[in-house]
């Protein structure tokens, strides 16, 4: 399901049209004092508030896709990284008069463009999404590729020239014949420290890139090793043409390259790669499982769309039809209440035997593994009436008719199967685009309902002494406690829905739910034309008939109400057209096509 209000705790005003259950409580007075009032926000104790705006990201969901969204978004992590250290590098040996910089220019035209391909591959990745695996696997080639060859082609140049300088240096003290003075040694030794530098320089350039590649780029252990393992057998590559060149200048190198050196040099170029491949190797597993968590079965969890207090409804995915879907789930506090799951298993199986186009449609229902009780809804966008009247006030009189025949037509379903909603509100009516039409009612939320004369499991269920519904919207019977609750209770809440989208406000208000609940036993409503004149003399009856005080007195049934609403001299004025029209002009993004949310964390594959 679809919507704009982000969750939020409700404000002391906005309580007042919440859903209540006094079997969870201890008595109206501690209700009253808990300051649980109403509002026109439609929220409910216990059931789903109006979710924030999410929408669907079309095809396959599966550990590969969140694998190539996590590459593209590592890679260019290391990219910036690269970017950030290969330019500080270039920028410092520009302003070093380092010593043979003529030798040296052919590593620093690699170097800038190493700085090029940092760069592009920064912009690419973060310019689009939506890259396939093969071409970011290609952009991962040329980040490390530009990096590595770089290493390799600075690592012989300098290691080359400072052995064969060395060589130089010897052989010319050795010329003099004379012990070397102080000149000659101080000129050896910075040799010396030079070929070391650049030695010691060139591991820790191929450590951190092979740490780097380990720890950012989701791989299996496997793939992680072998890679990181070319980054160490390039380097004895290079070291091996370093040796290869400077067959005859190694003065230098017999004295340095000593055992315990070399040694050094490869067990800590050993133990880069043991760390990239066991931490690529724990980084990848804690996804897995991660990813593992966020699924339900066949389905895949995309995004949590809302909360309440019985349960959660997350934005999922079937994994092989690849159908978006709403999934609720039970709360884990309330998933140890047998009262809870039985109003759960209720509620689903209640929507499971109702078929009509305009009734949430449920595809499945469960238990994981681990306990957690689950159903499949359709997956709507829209807006809820709630909703609807609060980003653009009260509707026209004839759209009015128009949604409230659809809802009539859902509940002659419902009240045939012997079902009473007892919790229509705004908030659970929901004005969809579904099917290429607009204004499309859908009746949600069936945790309330009840068998019409209820019976040993309703009344296991709910327990003694309890008054459950929302006190802006249930009818005087639900108010006062009466289990005798029928089918023209809902006529009665259907009416005060109809009075919120006419006017913008429930038909009877107050600041405690005892107060509200008070006001709907005794007090008459006023016609809705008072306060919005446009309002129809003939709809204004009918909804004034909605809100009798005696369900003898209200319409018969859904169906009768359906026929009056369809009399109204308003009734032709909207349509399927105007409907579509309307949409257009004031929420598009309903209409446009489906767009990814956040995902809950990025997982890979």
């Amino acid at each position: 399901m679809d919507a704009t209000r982000p969750d939020a705790t409700p404000t002391e005003p906005d309580r007042l049209a919440e859903t209540i259950d006094l079997s969870e409580t201890r008595s109206l007075d501690r209700l009253s004092r808990s300051g649980l009032g109403g509002g026109r926000d439609g929220r409910s104790i216990g059931d789903d508030p109006a979710p924030p705006h999410v929408e669907m990201v079309q095809g396959s969901v599966d550990l590969s896709d969140e694998t190539r969204e996590l590459l593209r978004v590592r890679l260019r992590a290391v990219a910036v990284i690269l970017l950030v250290g290969f330019t500080a590098f270039f920028l410092r040996n520009q302003l070093l008069e380092a010593e043979g910089a003529k030798r040296f220019l052919a590593v620093d035209l690699l170097h800038a463009t190493t700085l090029v391909v940092q760069g592009t591959m920064v912009a690419l990745l973060g310019r689009r999404r939506g890259w396939p695996l093969r071409r970011l696997r290609q952009f991962e080639l040329s980040i490390f590729g530009s990096a590595l060859m770089f290493f390799a082609v600075a690592h012989y140049s300098t290691t080359t020239y400072w052995i064969e300088r060395g060589d130089r240096v010897i052989t010319q003290v050795m010329r003099l014949g004379d012990p070397p003075g102080h000149d000659e040694v101080a000129r050896l030794v910075g040799v010396a420290a030079k070929l070391l530098g650049s030695i010691e320089g060139a591991v820790i350039f191929w450590m951190v890139l092979m740490i780097l590649y380990g720890l950012f780029v989701p791989n299996t252990w496997k793939r992680a090793a072998r890679i990181v393992g070319l980054f160490f057998l390039s380097s004895g590559v290079v070291q091996t043409s370093v040796m290869l060149t400077t067959l005859g200048s190694r003065s230098l190198v017999r004295v340095l390259a000593t055992f315990e050196q070399i040694s050094t040099n490869v067990l800590i170029l050993l133990l880069g790669w043991l760390i990239a491949v066991y931490g690529s190797h724990i980084i990848n597993a804690l996804r897995v499982q991660a990813f593992e968590a966020r699924r339900l079965g066949q389905y895949f969890l995309r995004g949590r769309l809302g909360a309440g207090g019985m349960g959660e409804v997350y934005l999922a995915e079937h994994h092989l039809l690849k159908r978006p879907c709403a999934i609720k789930l039970i709360r884990p506090d309330r998933a140890g209440d047998p009262v809870a799951l039985q109003r759960f298993e209720r509620e689903v199986r209640a929507m499971a035997r109702l078929s009509h186009w305009n009734t949430i449609e449920v595809y499945d229902y469960g238990r994981t593994e681990d306990g957690t009780f689950y159903y499949v809804m359709e997956y709507l966008r829209g807006l809820s009436l709630d909703e609807l009247v609060d980003r653009h006030g009260p509707l026209p009189p004839a759209r009015a008719v128009y949604l409230l025949r659809q809802a009539c037509d859902s509940l002659a379903e419902a009240h045939a199967a012997g079902l009473v909603h007892r919790d229509l509100k705004p908030a659970n009516l929901f004005a969809a685009v579904l099917g290429g039409q607009c204004d499309v009612v859908k009746v949600l939320d069936f945790g309330l309902v009840k068998a019409v004369g209820g019976d040993a499991e309703d009344s296991h269920v709910e327990g003694t002494a309890m008054v459950a519904g929302t006190p802006l919207y249930m009818s005087p019977e639900q108010a006062t406690g009466d289990p005798r609750l029928g089918p023209r209770s809902d006529l009665y809440a259907l009416g005060a829905v109809s009075y919120f989208l006419l006017t913008g406000q429930p038909p009877h208000q107050g600041d405690t739910p005892l107060r509200v609940m008070a006001a709907v036993s005794r007090e008459p409503a006023s016609p809705p034309s008072r306060i919005r004149p446009e309002v129809p003399a003939d709809l204004d009856r009918i909804v004034l008939r909605c809100l009798a005080k005696d369900p003898i007195d209200r319409y018969r049934s859904a169906e009768s109400l359906g026929r009056a609403l369809s009399c109204c001299s308003c009734a032709s004025d909207w349509d399927a057209s105007r409907a579509r029209s309307w949409w257009e002009s004031h929420e598009p993004a309903a209409l446009s096509p489906a767009s990814p949310p956040a995902p809950l964390d990025p997982d890979p594959g």
